[in-house]
């Protein structure tokens, strides 16, 4: 009981996971790691922790972002991990960059009961309400993986409180996904806003044998405006100008070696007052979008395209023929407001380009 304090550290000596350590829970009761977390002066604004998954001997690393209230489900215990810490249970809490130390302020008020009769650390009630969010899941039909994106207005684009960082469980038999913010993995991104037309990384990293089978499909898409839509982008598909509408429900199905790649896969949400743009007859399959780096990727266009890019006073700025299906143009934009006409077979398409 009482009031008792760890200090945690950062050190050189931390390479592969600089500035994480492991806490235990010091009450003989369940505590609010979450309001622990917030008081700490120089922690990241996260909690990491094993859950169980039910009637199995199978461990998952989950993860609670304090920030944005919302926490992962990779032991699919039907709620979300909601930053409380059972008796005698140990989480994770990582000291910030630029800091090479940090106190854990415990008190008695910080102790909790938890309300769910199975004892498993959960409840919905507690995950956040209203946000914009799309959970995202992966699986090999045994075993899967969540990562989210949510959007807060006060959040950040860059890597800050409202992101978390990705532990992998390192094993063959759980393949995993996650997001990118600068040179940081994500199990949970916080973004500002619904970043349209605009190419996501999406990482995907298995140790499995050799055209293993998964599928991907988003399990929550909520609190968008109605129309809105999120489609999947497989790079190594027989035609990679095919986008797969996951807020249909779809799970799309794929194989991979072993491997770690932020590259193969890139997600996409399309403004619900922009028509789409896909398999539409007077366009063919050409769609046209922006990556994380300003630059316009147009997909879709047969051998010979010509692509113009103007300005708003209508002064072109690029003219470029593409020679693939799939290509980004070299130019990288400043914020502003963009046309971009794209000429493929007789056909042109025109197309506002919006750089933040």
């Amino acid at each position: 009981t009482g009031s008792p304090s760890i200090t945690v550290y950062r050190t050189a000596a931390q390479a592969t996971k600089p500035g994480f350590n492991l806490v235990g829970n010091p009450f003989p009761s369940y505590l609010n790691a979450r309001t622990v977390v917030n008081s700490s002066a120089n922690l990241e604004k996260s909690v990491w922790y094993r859950t169980q998954k039910k009637n199995t001997v199978t461990y998952y690393f989950d993860t609670y972002n304090t920030a944005g209230n919302l926490g992962t489900n990779n032991s699919l215990n039907n709620s979300f991990v909601v930053g409380t810490v059972a008796p005698m249970q140990a989480f994770w809490v990582r000291v910030a960059p630029g800091q090479s130390s940090a106190t854990l302020n415990f008190s008695n008020s910080y102790r909790t009961h938890a309300n769910d009769t199975t004892n498993l650390l959960k409840s919905k009630a507690l995950s956040a309400v209203g946000q914009q969010l799309l959970r995202l899941e992966v699986s090999n039909g045994i075993n899967s993986d969540e990562a989210i994106i949510y959007f807060n207005p006060n959040a950040s684009n860059g890597y800050d409180s409202y992101d978390s960082q990705k532990m992998s469980n390192n094993s063959a038999a759980v393949p995993e996904i996650y997001l990118i913010a600068g040179a940081e993995q994500l199990a949970i991104d916080g973004l500002n806003s619904v970043p349209f037309d605009t190419e996501l990384a999406l990482g995907f990293t298995t140790t499995a044998a050799q055209n293993s089978l998964y599928s991907l499909k988003a399990s929550q898409f909520s609190s968008f405006e109605q129309g809105t839509q999120i489609y999947l982008k497989d790079y190594q598909s027989v035609d990679p100008s095919q986008l797969i509408n996951l807020s249909e429900g779809t799970s799309y199905s794929f194989s991979s070696d072993a491997v770690n790649t932020a590259g193969r896969f890139a997600l996409i949400f399309k403004a619900p007052s922009v028509a789409t743009g896909i398999n539409q007859s007077s366009t063919g399959n050409l769609w046209i979008s922006m990556n994380a780096n300003n630059q316009i990727v147009v997909n879709g266009a047969s051998a010979v395209t010509q692509v113009a890019v103007f300005n708003e006073i209508g002064q072109k700025l690029v003219s470029q023929t593409l020679t693939s299906t799939s290509k980004t143009l070299n130019t990288r934009f400043a914020a502003g407001v963009y046309i971009v006409t794209v000429t493929n077979s007789g056909k042109t398409i025109t197309k506002k380009v919006i750089i933040d």
